[in-house]
């Protein structure tokens, strides 16, 4: 079967793809993948470019884990909150091609690169954790403060709103967009 996260390092990037098939959920698994990966963009002293498939960035954790007990359910929380740490300090750029739809844990993933390009596409970024009867993690509410406009920040967090890329890049979850 295909990796997780395609791995290709050209010119001193590493450009990290994501494709599960489907969401591009963060299982345990997605989330091993893209520190694999970004181990092998370190070494490599590469800068890095991370994007999913066409029209999926990411749709944020794998929720059927939720229903299946705690223990994977933390690592995999636990493994998220530390991914977000690690792109944060990664000691190269960290470029984000947000490819389509960002939702939760994949829009606090596009939070924590350093330039986030975005689609000009029918995609929509959006916390969606208080929507679906979640509490939204400490670590996904500081990144959003980090990159969010002020007014937007409670929009996002409290109201779970959806955002086109329009609108998400005059919120400052994206820096640009571009065609698809």
């Amino acid at each position: 079967s295909a990796p997780l996260v395609g791995y290709e390092f050209s010119d001193g990037i590493a450009t990290l793809t994501m494709d599960d098939g489907k969401a591009n959920a963060m299982s345990v698994a997605m989330l091993q993948a893209l520190n694999d990966a970004l181990d092998r963009a370190q070494a490599d002293g590469a800068a890095v470019l991370v994007t999913g498939r066409a029209g999926m960035f990411s749709g944020g954790f794998d929720l059927a884990v939720f229903k299946r007990g705690p223990d994977e359910l933390y690592r995999m929380l636990e493994a998220g909150a530390r991914l977000t740490e690690r792109l944060l300090s990664f000691p190269k750029p960290v470029v984000a091609a947000c490819s389509g739809h960002a939702v939760a844990m994949g829009l606090f993933l596009l939070q924590c690169a350093d330039v986030r390009i975005g689609v000009d596409s029918g995609a929509r970024l959006q916390a969606n954790e208080v929507q679906i009867g979640l509490t939204l993690p400490h670590f996904a509410i500081e990144v959003c403060r980090q990159r969010l406009a002020p007014a937007h920040l409670n929009l996002v967090a409290a109201t779970a709103a959806p955002y086109t890329p329009e609108q998400a890049l005059a919120a400052g979850m994206l820096d640009e967009l571009v065609p698809a």
